[in-house]
């Protein structure tokens, strides 16, 4: 049975010593299938400690991303990880919002900085939100880069694999 719209899906309380991994990808149209394989794969990297994939978007908004979004959040999800994303511009944060919310069953969390995403995913951790060192060393690391598989090419130029970068 499927839920209703306007019931919230549960967020999952996170244990107190699992730790947030801030990620950032930029996506071009044709990568999006590759998003969830690059994300789950860098997360199984952290072990079984990562309580928290926090990724900054940066690239187009289209439907082949809020699928492949979908898909990832489902797949951490079944690894006992949540999935905070971060989309700086308002226009693109909000073009997303819509999409996600025409699509059954999505409950994205969407937040307009990486601090902002650090923060909520240490509040949302099991016991009381103390800034220790470990957030406050969180907040200020740099995303790590995800590297995705090249765009299906369409000519020579489009051959060459680019170097990914996010916003950050």
């Amino acid at each position: 049975m499927r839920k209703p719209r306007f019931l919230a899906l549960p967020r999952p309380r996170v244990s107190p010593e699992a730790f947030v991994v801030c990620l950032a990808a930029t996506v071009e149209p044709g990568q999006a299938a590759g998003l969830t394989s690059a994300v789950v794969a860098r997360a199984a990297k952290a072990g079984p400690r990562a309580g928290t994939v926090v990724l900054a978007l940066a690239g187009a908004v289209d439907v082949g991303l809020v699928e492949a979004l979908c898909s990832l959040q489902e797949e951490l999800r079944s690894l006992g990880t949540c999935l905070r994303l971060v989309v700086v511009p308002q226009g693109p944060r909000q073009q997303l919002r819509e999409q996600a919310a025409s699509a059954p069953g999505t409950s994205l969390a969407i937040h307009p900085s990486v601090r902002s995403a650090v923060l909520a995913a240490y509040a949302a951790r099991l016991g009381p939100g103390v800034v220790t060192a470990e957030v406050r060393a969180t907040l200020s690391a740099p995303a790590e880069p995800v590297h995705l598989p090249p765009r299906a090419a369409t000519g020579e130029q489009d051959a060459r694999q680019e170097v990914v970068r996010g916003p950050g």
